[in-house]
């Protein structure tokens, strides 16, 4: 059956405790997460070695799809095929019945970018020539979210276009991390994408799994 709010598996809560354990040894200055429930899971392992909560971010949230809650597997399956198999044109539109991607690439753009000023940094600019400048202190930020949200929030840091296949190309594996750093350009700072899709923290405790989801 489809389920809209899943639970972590037991692997997952593994990989939680092992992504807690790699990134509590961060600097770490702002602790967001998605309200979805794996995300939150996530992010407990983490929270109790910091010993802070993060800070809820709805707007993190994945690209909503269809409800399909309670729905058949075989149903759930061919939802997804349907969405894989379209042109990418159209699979940019977004899923069938839910979320377009213009509209959660405009939620989750605004949402890092509110997230980065309250934390000091500015920017001039938009689109391809956005320059960003630091805060007096230096800030480690620390999001926990999904697949979907991480591609989209990469594309706007980046300054790339978002596609229909962008969130294949920016796919992550499950309990993986990536890392932005500002870099010096033009009198300001552009993000640079220093580290992709890191599971080496999974790999030595035999946690990494690539058995995801392809429909």
């Amino acid at each position: 059956m489809g389920i809209d709010e899943p639970q972590l598996t037991e692997l997952g809560l593994r990989q939680a405790e092992c992504v807690g354990q790699s990134l509590c040894r961060l600097p770490v200055t702002d602790f967001y997460v998605s309200h979805l429930l794996r995300a939150r899971q996530t992010a407990e392992p983490l929270a109790r070695l910091l010993g802070r909560e993060p800070v809820v971010a709805e707007w993190y949230q994945e690209i909503q799809a269809k409800k399909l809650d309670q729905r058949p597997l075989s149903e759930v399956k061919a939802y997804f095929q349907h969405w894989y198999s379209m042109p990418l044109q159209q699979r940019y539109v977004g899923p069938p019945e839910g979320e377009t991607m213009k509209h959660a690439y405009s939620r989750i753009s605004r949402g890092i970018d509110e997230v980065l000023v309250k934390a000091g940094f500015s920017f001039e600019a938009d689109g391809p020539y956005r320059r960003w400048h630091l805060p007096s202190e230096p800030r480690c930020i620390v999001m926990v979210g999904h697949t979907f949200a991480s591609s989209l929030a990469l594309c706007h840091l980046l300054n790339l276009d978002y596609t229909g296949a962008s969130g294949e190309q920016f796919r992550m594996g499950w309990g993986a991390y990536n890392k932005v750093v500002p870099f010096p350009m033009a009198g300001g700072f552009v993000w640079r994408l220093q580290a992709f899709d890191v599971r080496d923290h999974l790999f030595a405790e035999g946690l990494s799994c690539d058995d995801l989801p392809l429909y």
